[in-house]
């Protein structure tokens, strides 16, 4: 089950001095089924795999060691019927600290649905929506091949925000992609979900991966994704939410978050190589049908767990593990991804005096000049 908050703390402590075995980050694509066809996706959808069973599932997450970050998707996760029950599966055994699932929208029933039976297992079991949009109307229809999906996506995000005010372990967010094709109104549209829907949370990604449109990543505004970045982290979550245990980890949530869009900006301007991130090390992903690759972007397998009787310890210590470690150093990988760059920054020792002094209210000064810029007046718009 679920640590304390206290635990939480000592846990993350521990993370910082004298990191164990526990993951810091797991990412399970539990489907690769998807009813859109977007086209700055870089998943291979609809492919057919034989999914993990939810036996299967279990299975190996007795093998598992403690989760900081359970981050689940697809395809769309969604269209998995026992989704909840997956889901409950790693909290009973890995003791998550937090999940997180996107959704694209495509029916607000059905997400709900699926959402207030996971947060009904446990009143400590924290988990966040985050719904997909990536512009208005036309682009974002457009962009995932889909009609209507735009204004489903919003009721479902409406949906799911009734859903929060009696669920007080549910968060609703929004989750918006910079490409070439949006660049011009990723500004305007940000203000507008601001302005009418207040989610608790709108996180601004770059494009990445192998996306089925290549050309979406080509001449992509950096100096944009910083602006917007720094201009929602300034608004997000609101300040009724920000008193308390849910002040102190949107304190050090805010501080982590504007480490990571400035390094983020360094990395995709061509900066120089700065810090390992924690891929094969703390972080894993496993996609649907068992494979297992130290990195969500790098297609290096480095096992299935049927090959290894569904116990992650063995292919863990394995060779393959250690032959990704020693590629990534030797290559100076440089990642963009804002997930694993996350959990990077987050469990870096040499962040943990900002980020304590964050969580008690002394937020740098950068931050606070940041804040002060975009409370109000004609210049706080995020695309200024």
């Amino acid at each position: 089950m679920k640590a304390s908050r206290l635990g939480q703390g000592f846990s993350l402590a521990r993370d910082w001095i004298a990191p164990g075995e526990a993951l810091a980050q797991w990412t399970h694509f539990i489907t690769s089924v998807c009813n859109a066809r977007c086209a700055h996706c870089f998943y291979p959808i609809n492919a057919g795999k034989q999914e993990l069973t939810l036996e299967e599932i279990d299975r190996l997450a007795q093998s598992l060691p403690p989760i900081r970050l359970l981050l689940i998707s697809g395809g769309e996760p969604f269209l998995r019927r026992d989704l909840p029950e997956v889901i409950r599966i790693y909290y009973e055994r890995c003791g998550f600290w937090d999940a997180s699932i996107p959704t694209n929208g495509f029916g607000p029933e059905e997400v709900v649905r699926s959402a207030e039976k996971i947060c009904g297992f446990d009143p400590d079991l924290s988990l966040g929506v985050s719904v997909s949009i990536d512009g208005f109307r036309e682009f974002h229809d457009r962009m995932r091949a889909v009609p209507g999906l735009y204004d489903r996506a919003l009721s479902t995000l409406e949906a799911l925000q009734e859903l929060s005010k009696r669920t007080p372990n549910l968060t609703v967010g929004v989750t918006t992609v910079q490409m070439r094709e949006n660049q011009g109104e990723l500004g305007a549209f940000c203000e507008f979900i601001h302005e009418k829907y207040r989610p608790s949370h709108h996180a601004l990604g770059l494009i990445r991966g192998e996306a089925y449109d290549p050309r979406l990543k080509d001449n992509l505004d950096i100096g944009l994704y910083q602006r917007v970045s720094a201009w929602l982290d300034a608004r997000y979550p609101s300040e009724k939410v920000r008193s308390g245990w849910r002040g102190v980890r949107t304190r050090a949530r805010r501080e982590v978050n504007r480490l990571r869009y400035e390094y983020i900006a360094r990395q995709a301007r061509g900066g120089d190589f700065e810090q390992f991130c924690l891929a094969s090390d703390r972080e894993f992903v496993l996609s649907e049908d068992g494979v297992i690759y130290g990195c969500e972007l790098i297609g290096d397998p480095l096992g299935n767990v049927r090959d290894f009787d569904y116990d992650f310890r063995k292919l863990r210590a394995g060779p393959a593990v250690a032959a990704f470690d020693a590629k990534k150093r030797a290559t100076l990988c440089k990642c963009t991804h804002e997930c694993n760059t996350r959990t990077m920054l987050l469990f870096d020792r040499a962040n943990a005096l900002p980020v304590l002094a964050a969580m008690a209210g002394l937020e740098s000064r950068r931050g606070k000049e940041v804040e002060s810029r975009g409370s109000g007046g004609e210049s706080s718009g995020p695309g200024v």
